[in-house]
């Protein structure tokens, strides 16, 4: 099954019976969270499965396999999102890991519990809704559930990021409009290229440079949704030129940048 074209984030609710499932073995370009409701979802990965049940929060990586469905003869009720991090999200993208680019939390206490379950639902009730930039509310409304599970994440109390991978981030995050290489984020690392990319794939869930073409690409969204600046003036802001812009930006969303800011002209 594709996922559609979409712009920060897409999500959905399903309740399906035994026989649904979905499998990428490549997983997707996107972190995708899915929060069991009730029933049980199995998580396949090689070498084995892993059940989720009602609390349960799956959370997996850029190039995670996907093979997920509901367990046999039973019913699996679920949230879930596919979203792309903003710049300072990663952080609450750390989470207990059950296999290779495969994270969950497990919500034992129940305040939390249905805390957490209420904001994901507001956050898919904002995506699929039709408010003027309802993808900065849901936006801001998932950063809001990440929040949440951030406080119940046995890990928060460790350093999430290697600070050789953290240095690299500080350098694309203030640096987006520099022609960047992977020999220079290697050398503000202090790794040689092919030690940094492993490790920086490894942290972040993405090779360096589709990383940064990515941070590009949210800073451009950024612009055309809440400023006024002209095409160029953003295509330079991240360091392209305009026809080249122009292209790559339909490339990534499958709108050009001024049809891509046009969509926001709809009402409440």
């Amino acid at each position: 099954m594709g996922i559609p074209e979409y712009v920060g984030m897409i999500s959905g609710h399903y309740d399906v019976s035994g026989g649904y499932g979905t499998r990428r073995d490549h997983g997707a370009r996107d972190w995708l969270l899915v929060a069991t409701i009730d029933g049980r979802g199995r998580f396949g990965f090689a070498g084995g499965e892993r059940i989720a049940q009602a609390g349960e929060l799956i959370l997996l990586k850029p190039g995670a396999p996907h093979d997920y469905s509901c367990v046999a003869a039973g019913r699996w009720e679920f949230l879930w999102t596919h979203f792309q991090p903003r710049a300072f999200w990663y952080d609450l993208l750390s989470w207990p890991e059950f296999a290779p680019g495969m994270m969950s939390l497990s919500l034992t206490e129940p305040v939390m519990r249905q805390k957490i379950a209420a904001q994901f639902w507001e956050a898919h009730r904002l995506e699929s809704g039709r408010l003027r930039r309802r993808e900065a509310f849901a936006m801001t409304a998932l950063e809001m559930l990440l929040l949440l599970c951030d406080t119940q994440n046995p890990l928060t109390q460790q350093p999430a990021l290697d600070p050789r991978i953290q240095a690299a981030l500080d350098c694309i995050f203030s640096r987006l409009s520099d022609k960047l290489s992977l020999g220079d984020l290697a050398g503000v690392a202090g790794l040689s290229p092919s030690r940094f990319a492993h490790l920086f794939r490894e942290q972040m869930g993405a090779p360096p440079l589709e990383f940064l073409d990515l941070r590009r690409l949210d800073r451009a969204k950024r612009l055309l949704d809440r400023s006024s600046v002209s095409v160029g003036a953003v295509a330079e802001e991240i360091g392209f030129d305009p026809l080249y812009f122009s292209r790559w930006f339909k490339r990534h969303t499958g709108l050009g940048p001024r049809a891509y800011r046009r969509r926001l002209g709809g009402s409440f």
